[in-house]
């Protein structure tokens, strides 16, 4: 029991073998350890470690970490600056943030370890944590299950992956190599990172679609769908549903999204970054964050989709995603109907039914963001009196901003 000392055990030496202890109640202190680590070639195993701020810290060295029940800490395990560990056939849980967190760390291998029910990451790579391997793992009920973040070269193989809010999340991750992992209600999500190697991978028994740098191809059984660098897809007939995003478009163009049925979903049920002249049409989409999110993305079409009861928004314009059309959709039973943030677009000719707010916009001083073009949309609160009013804001500053309504004169009954 280290009550409170800045740390319980402590290891400066080389070939220590450590087992059969209950090792907890480290310091809160940020760097306070149940085992603090400083030497190379010790053996951990075996301990029931808890209640620490760090449950194990591995500092510039090389150990093997196994078989240990690691839980209720801040941190499970932590590396920092630390390479060619193994760290095998762990219980890691319940802790306050991540399972094991690695930061500028190389070469470790992390295989057959039980994460589960960590509030933040099971497994988190950080900073220039490269060329690791992540095989074998049962990874469940955390946040984020494994997170690649500014990490290189990984090789994430054979993991069970499921009932996380995100189960693999590459964030300016390049070079990655995702294969033969089996996720269940969750799937992955790519931000900015390319040349990566992602195959034979299935989320809840369908196969996930990972095209990178692909044209003139048809998606028509899937799970989830991830599009990067793309042009010319059609996506059609898949029935997607309980993962993060259902289907992603990153820097892809001339895509058509149509006829699909995705529901449940965590986040998005259509993304797209940077994206432009896709047209996503005849899709319904329920019951999962947004329907539908732009992002720096322009001159798509959305039309004739059907989206309902998404908890934050039906169709989500982000800065810069002008030039758009929004026709003859309904959207319907959202917290907001549709949310346009300092872009410029069409909509037209949509039903707006049963929403909380059926729409709004965020402006900037300039006047970008504005200039929407509102044209015969029915809205379930207008009653034929007057205009109808978009009630918005114009931001004068990051936070300080002024109410400002876009004025409609052409409404129409229910089409």
């Amino acid at each position: 029991d280290g009550s409170e000392a800045d740390y319980v055990v402590y290891i400066s030496v080389e070939h220590v073998s450590l087992s059969g202890l209950t090792i907890r109640n480290s310091t809160s202190d940020s760097h306070g350890a149940g085992i603090q680590i400083y030497s190379n070639d010790n053996i951990i195993h075996g301990n029931n470690i808890v209640n620490n701020s760090l449950g194990i810290s591995l500092y510039s060295s090389s150990n093997y970490i196994f078989d240990n029940h690691i839980w209720q800490n801040k941190v499970g395990v932590y590396l920092w600056s630390a390479d060619n560990n193994i760290i095998s056939n762990n219980d890691i849980s319940e802790n306050e943030q991540e399972g094991i967190y690695l930061c500028l760390s190389t070469d470790n291998l992390m295989g057959e370890n039980h994460i589960f029910n960590n509030a933040l990451e099971g497994i988190y790579l950080i900073s220039k944590s490269d060329n690791n391997i992540v095989e074998g793992n049962n990874v469940s009920n955390n946040h984020d299950g494994i997170c690649l973040y500014y990490s290189a070269g990984n090789i994430i193989v054979d993991n069970i992956v499921w009932d996380n809010v995100q189960g693999i999340w590459l964030v300016n991750s390049s070079r990655t190599t995702i294969s033969a992992n089996s996720f269940f209600k969750d799937g992955f999500f790519v931000h900015n990172s390319f040349c990566n190697t992602i195959v034979n991978n299935t989320v809840d028994n369908k196969p996930i679609i990972y095209l990178e740098g692909k044209s003139d191809e048809v998606v028509d059984y899937a799970g989830q769908v991830i599009l990067i660098d793309c042009h010319n897809i059609t996506v059609r007939n898949l029935e997607i549903c309980d993962v993060a995003v259902g289907i992603e478009l990153w820097n892809t163009s001339r895509c058509l999204i149509s006829e699909n049925s995705i529901w449940n979903n965590k986040w998005f049920g259509i993304w797209l970054q940077l994206s432009s002249n896709n047209t996503i049409k005849d899709n319904k989409i329920s019951n999962s964050s947004d329907g539908i999110y732009l992002c720096y993305s322009k001159c798509n079409t959305i039309r004739e989709n059907s989206i309902d009861s998404c908890r934050c928004c039906g169709i989500d314009l982000y800065y810069d995603s002008d030039a758009n059309v929004i026709l003859k959709s309904e959207i319907r039973d959202c917290e907001l109907g549709l949310w346009l943030i300092g872009s410029e677009n069409m909509i037209n000719q949509n039903n707006f039914v049963g929403n909380y707010i059926h729409a709004s916009f965020d402006s900037e001083i300039t006047g970008k963001g504005r200039h929407n073009l509102w044209v015969e949309n029915y809205w379930g609160d207008w009653y034929g009196v007057g205009p109808k009013l978009i009630h918005g804001k114009m931001w004068v500053y990051p936070y300080l901003y002024l109410p400002w309504v876009n004025l409609i004169l052409s409404v129409l009954r229910y089409n």
